[in-house]
């Protein structure tokens, strides 16, 4: 890819950037991404330089309840979760994948949810 290339915004697919009109802007900074007009046009080439959400076929929420000494119901509580949901997962219902995505920030992040979710701990 030339300096050129780059420039003139002639970049069909970029890794580790994204395109915004006619240059190309890396993506050090998520700060950038704040200050970018989310116009149609520009969607797709962020989109696709951001990559697509990889979310897990199977979460085990027993492990995860576990790993945070949660009982089930504190652990439907502090989530927003039902416990017969949470109960059913543990006992092999696979969550829709929405919900998989979420157990899944959970399992990284657990205190940023819970801040997010305004629950102190």
């Amino acid at each position: 890819m030339s300096q050129n290339q780059v420039q003139t915004g002639q970049v069909s697919s970029v890794r580790n950037g994204h395109a915004h009109g006619r240059r190309l802007y890396r993506v050090n900074d998520h700060r950038l991404l704040r200050r970018l007009p989310w116009k149609a046009e520009n969607r797709t080439p962020i989109l696709e330089a951001l990559g697509s959400a990889s979310v897990p076929n199977e979460i085990d929420v027993k492990a995860l309840r576990d790993r945070e000494g949660l009982s089930r119901e504190d652990f439907a509580s502090i989530y927003g979760l039902s416990v017969d949901s949470v109960r059913s997962w543990e006992r092999g219902t696979v969550p829709s994948r929405a919900t998989r995505a979420y157990l899944a920030i959970i399992a990284h992040a657990p205190h940023i949810v819970r801040r997010g979710l305004g629950v102190r701990w």
